[in-house]
């Protein structure tokens, strides 16, 4: 009968397993504990952004499967059709209890209306540090700017008073490519944390974090 030694970190080899086999029970193993690890990073930055003052939800990490098939929109869809309402909760859902964190669910959207989101979603950095120039000019500069794409970038900002998206048309910019601008408002939610589904890099913040308190 094959005996099941422990060792350390809690995980059981099979000693009368092959070299092979064993092989792949440790790198089980240590996939295992490496993705908790990972749930429990995430459910502790969704826990310091509710503290400084936002709404977070989970949203499906990019390349994301249910039942076999890719989830359509995975990296910025967030996971329940009933999220804004959970996103509502005091606490937010997501950071009600460490077992709501899914490992097909990593990356992290906050909800928009007290805070919007200006998404400058154009593809010529000149033209993006233009609008960028704009928008300052008008609101003032803000620390909190968001890349996922770039030159792709989000800037966001404290609404005195919530209110619903505005959006221009999409339009043809002079290198072919297509531009649109928008500000994400009430019942909207951009995503913050985790990988971007077209570079599957990490959301970066330029200057300061919702993960600080500033």
């Amino acid at each position: 009968m094959a005996v099941l030694a422990a060792r350390a970190g809690g995980a059981a080899v099979n000693e009368g397993a092959t070299d092979r086999e064993r092989c792949v029970e440790e790198v089980l193993a240590l996939a295992a504990a490496t993705e908790r690890e990972r749930c429990a990073e995430v459910f502790a930055l969704r826990c310091v952004c509710f503290q400084n003052g936002y709404r977070p939800l989970a949203v499906y990490s990019p390349g994301a499967k249910f039942r076999g098939e890719l989830v359509k929109g995975a990296g910025k869809r967030p996971v329940t059709t009933d999220w804004l309402k959970q996103a509502m909760q005091d606490p937010p859902w997501v950071v009600g209890d460490s077992r709501r964190v899914s490992s097909l669910a990593l990356n992290t959207g906050l909800l928009t209306g007290e805070m919007s989101g200006l998404d400058i979603d154009v593809t010529i950095q000149d033209v993006v540090d233009q609008i960028v120039g704009r928008i300052e000019q008008t609101l003032g500069p803000t620390p909190l700017r968001r890349v996922g794409n770039a030159p792709k970038i989000l800037l966001c900002y404290r609404a005195v008073e919530p209110f619903t998206k505005l959006s221009t048309p999409r339009y043809r910019m002079p290198d072919g490519s297509e531009g649109h601008f928008e500000i994400l408002g009430a019942g909207q939610q951009v995503v913050a944390f985790g990988l971007h589904p077209v570079t599957w890099q990490p959301y970066r913040w330029l200057d300061c974090s919702p993960r600080w308190r500033f």
